[in-house]
């Protein structure tokens, strides 16, 4: 098919379709990686708590250091719970794709979702008390301040 097409369509066609593996490419870098190659897509709070985006924007570089060793540390689990979690997803998913549906199967993954999700809040949250306590009172401050504002919200 594209052989029929002309020497600059054909040129057109390629180029169109690099960019496009590009761009896919990019998309998949963002979501593995850590948000920044693409200016985000993350959402810019999980579980109502302040995400390492939003800390680095109001801490200093001292205290940068000091999440980013902490994030570090706590990645493995992070990765752990976040697979667990996905797994519990797939499995309501499953649940609710399953013929003959069965509402009991259902509800039993539903719950196991949801015990997932409290799991990787309650981490989020041990990681937090983790950086938490390596701030001075200024940083402390600056965290809770971060706390009190009400998320953005999105359009």
């Amino acid at each position: 098919m594209i052989g029929s097409l002309s020497r600059p369509l054909r040129i057109l066609v390629v180029v169109s379709l690099a960019l496009n593996v590009f761009l896919i490419a990019a998309a998949a870098v963002d979501v593995v990686g850590d948000g920044k190659w693409l200016g985000g897509g993350r959402p810019p709070r999980i579980m109502g708590l302040p995400s390492p985006r939003e800390l680095r924007a109001v801490l200093p570089d001292k205290d940068e250091a000091i999440l980013d060793q902490v994030l570090q540390g706590s990645r493995p689990k992070f990765h752990e719970r976040m697979d667990r979690l996905y797994d519990a997803r797939q499995a309501v998913a499953d649940a609710i794709k399953a013929d003959p549906f069965d509402p009991a199967k259902l509800a039993a993954a539903f719950g196991t979702l949801r015990d997932q999700d409290a799991a990787l809040a309650a981490g989020a949250q041990d990681m937090l008390v983790d950086f938490i306590s390596k701030l001075d009172a200024d940083g402390r401050a600056k965290v809770a301040e971060l706390l009190s504002r009400p998320p953005k919200r999105r359009d």
